[in-house]
């Protein structure tokens, strides 16, 4: 599930940059 995958990136400083991994 992506949402899972945003939760994560969300507590990332750079969302943007975390969507790539």
């Amino acid at each position: 599930q992506p949402a899972k995958s945003w939760d994560r990136l969300a507590h990332s400083p750079k969302p943007e940059l975390g969507s790539d991994s």
